[in-house]
């Protein structure tokens, strides 16, 4: 099983990471601009513009935009990292990841399949959480990774992973093919007399899932 781990706890350390492609003109104005609303202190900035902001900069921010930033916006986005936003946002990964922990240790004391157990309870959890909330902990769920590139379409295509994930009703190790499948590979039937070989099978296993 691989839970994704939480979201990094400063934005700083990726900007800074080696290798990370050098920051484009116009960076440190974006940066502050985002800025402005993830720690507007005002009020005219709502909760879902804050994530939005926060989001923007997090995704800037790992594909390496804001690699070359100088001491002040780099202690800026580390604010950023570090703001009420970024907090809620840890936050509500780090409730999620307990219940899917609890959904794994009930199924296996049931010897019931993680998968099932782990779609089940990601949905239930899901679906009890209020709209923003859902928001912070799917802002975490489908965070980019280097190349900008996240592992959701949408807050749907995440559901729907989640149930046909809580659909399967066993662990998967050995997958028997079909005779129609075996000819379909080009795997002539035995002949009369001749050994039987061993029966063909995808090895894999639906314990390494994401949830």
């Amino acid at each position: 099983m691989d839970i994704r781990a939480s979201l990094p706890p400063a934005l700083a350390s990726a900007a800074a990471a080696p290798g990370a492609p050098t920051a484009q003109p116009g960076q440190a104005a974006a940066l502050q601009g985002l800025a402005s609303v993830v720690l507007d202190a005002t009020g005219r900035a709502s909760d879902g513009d804050k994530l939005s902001a926060y989001n923007r900069s997090h995704q800037l921010a790992v594909t390496g935009k804001f690699a070359n930033l100088g001491p002040d916006d780099r202690r800026l986005l580390n604010q950023v990292g570090n703001s009420d936003t970024a907090q809620a946002v840890r936050g509500a990964r780090a409730a999620y990841e307990t219940r899917m922990m609890g959904a794994i240790q009930q199924a296996r004391a049931s010897g019931g399949s993680h998968g099932q157990a782990l779609g089940a309870a990601a949905l239930s959890h899901f679906d009890s959480l209020p709209s923003h909330d859902q928001d912070l902990l799917f802002s975490s769920l489908n965070a980019p990774d280097r190349t900008g590139a996240t592992p959701f379409a949408n807050v749907g295509d995440w559901r729907a992973q989640m149930a046909a994930m809580g659909g399967i009703s066993a662990p998967v190790d050995r997958v028997e093919l079909s005779d129609a499948a075996k000819a379909a590979l080009g795997a002539a039937p035995p002949t009369a007399g001749a050994a039987a070989p061993s029966t063909p099978y995808v090895a894999g296993s639906v314990a390494n899932v994401r949830a």
